[in-house]
């Protein structure tokens, strides 16, 4: 099974420590799909989700977040994310939402950090003839 950016230069590095033992010659590959989760997997959506949220917590006249709140809404689903923000379900909260599906995200793109080796590990799939797809269970509209 292949997980996440996983690539040949992962790969030779564990062969080198005998915790893996193929090479790019005696690949079998026994894997028709590899289906991706977007943030984590192949984009870092931290520096893109702390300046949304912050943008946010700023049309609403809240404070930016601290360390510890960034990193508790960056692992939650948006709804999980505003609700604990702004107080859960009232009034506030609602139009957090709505702000939300006003926003140009196009404006938060730049921030994401694509993983290492991404472009590398999804040519090696197709020279491989492994299809790929990404299925995630975020919800931001």
């Amino acid at each position: 099974m292949v997980w996440g950016s996983f690539s040949l230069a992962a790969s030779s590095i564990l062969n080198k420590k005998g915790l893996w033992a193929m090479s790019r010659e005696t690949a079998k590959w026994k894997v028709n799909c590899v289906i991706y989760d977007c943030d984590g997997v192949l984009f870092d959506s931290f520096e893109a989700n702390t300046r949304l949220y912050n943008d946010l917590c700023a049309k609403l006249g809240r404070e930016p977040l601290g360390g510890e709140e960034m990193t508790y809404v960056h692992t939650r689903t948006v709804y999980e994310a505003i609700s604990f923000l702004f107080g859960g379900e009232n009034e506030l909260s609602k139009k957090a939402l709505q702000t939300l599906k006003q926003t140009e995200w196009k404006e938060y793109v730049a921030y994401l950090k694509m993983e290492p080796f991404l472009l590398q590990t999804l040519n090696l799939l197709k020279a491989n003839g492994i299809l790929t797809a990404i299925n995630t269970i975020e919800r931001h509209r």
